[in-house]
């Protein structure tokens, strides 16, 4: 009795349990160090030395750009700048890219 009542409280976990992550097409390339996005539905993500963008929801990434390093973090301004967050004994701290 008692296994019965707890397949009776578990079977609605059981259901539902899906996985609603979906594996993206990229980028590849190393650990995703930093994600953005912009309204118009283009991604940018950035790994330690590269800088890739979408325009597709993430179905493919292009490579914009490999020559930075020591990239930690991005961030998209509302005039669209893309700023670089990265180490500051290489570049300073912080880079920009219209």
């Amino acid at each position: 009795m008692k296994n019965l009542y707890m397949l009776f409280l578990l079977t609605p976990f059981l259901l539902l349990t899906q996985n609603p992550w979906v594996k993206t097409n990229g980028p590849f390339g190393g650990t995703i160090e930093g994600f953005a996005s912009r309204p118009t539905g283009e991604f940018y993500a950035v790994n330690n030395s590269s800088l890739y963008k979408s325009t597709n929801n993430g179905e493919n990434w292009f490579l914009l750009t490999s020559e930075v390093f020591n990239i930690n973090t991005i961030e998209i301004a509302p005039n669209g700048r893309i700023y670089l967050g990265v180490d500051f004994r290489v570049y300073g701290g912080l880079i920009m890219r219209d």
